[in-house]
């Protein structure tokens, strides 16, 4: 069985993503990523919980499959996987930031890198 990529995500510095955001439990949401290129999210027990956008309505998920351009809310942070996934790669190489730090803009509420 080919070895599978946890990455973690939460406002604890220890996460392979961080959100600082008071809405965002410490380790709140892992990603797994599929062999066919989709991702597995679980919540991890998060106080404000985890939803993701199907059939026109946020649903509160404890575990669920999801495509890379699917809106998600950790918190209540507004994103897509794919967004937090590029944020976290494009730091994998730069030792000068904080691992995947980021943090919402409080004018757009989008997510920027720290």
């Amino acid at each position: 069985m080919p070895k599978r990529k946890v990455i973690k995500v939460g406002r604890s510095k220890e996460m392979d993503i961080r959100i600082v955001d008071a809405t965002v439990s410490r380790h709140h949401l892992e990603i797994v990523i599929t062999e066919d290129g989709n991702y597995f999210l679980t919540d991890c027990g998060s106080l404000s919980g985890t939803s993701v956008f199907l059939d026109k309505r946020w649903c509160l998920i404890k575990q669920e499959f999801v495509g890379g351009g699917q809106r998600i809310r950790i918190g209540s942070i507004e994103t897509c996987i794919d967004k937090l996934l590029s944020i976290y790669k494009s730091n994998l190489n730069d030792t000068s930031l904080l691992l995947g730090a980021v943090k919402r803009n409080p004018n757009t509420g989008a997510i920027e890198k720290l």
